[in-house]
């Protein structure tokens, strides 16, 4: 007998990251998940280390941009409309769940230290709506 998995077992087990980088000064970590609470698609970054003092007057700084659940399905087929075909394949044959697929994707085309910034440029750009939260 095979167990079907649920998608929210799998979403709780997908979170992608998108950045892991340590230096001397600083330690930047960045990934991406659908909040199972709400549905909505979060980038969430953690930087770490004495430039982040410097900067912000304290050892860490996290960050989150979120985008509401609403507007998830726009992100995905804009994101499948830039990845190559047969990757884009592969994906949806690897992955049952539109949601894995869209974190899948935005590691694809937003992997770097930049991609924060990348990320919100490329909503702007294409009028996806994202709060932004930091502490």
């Amino acid at each position: 007998m095979t167990a079907e998995w649920s998608c929210e077992f799998f979403l709780s087990q997908h979170r992608i990251d998108l950045c892991k980088k340590g230096r001397k000064s600083i330690e930047i970590y960045i990934e991406s998940y659908i909040d199972l609470e709400n549905g909505n698609l979060v980038i969430h970054g953690h930087d770490l280390g004495e430039k982040v003092e410097e900067f912000f007057g304290k050892l860490d700084y996290e960050y989150w941009r979120i985008v509401p659940a609403v507007e998830k399905e726009k992100v995905l087929t804009l994101l499948r409309a830039m990845t190559p075909p047969d990757r884009l394949k592969r994906l949806e044959t690897m992955y049952k769940y539109p949601d894995i697929i869209l974190v899948r994707l935005v590691k694809e085309h937003f992997s770097s230290e930049r991609v924060v910034s990348m990320f919100e440029e490329w909503c702007a750009s294409n009028g996806i709506t994202y709060e932004t939260y930091s502490i």
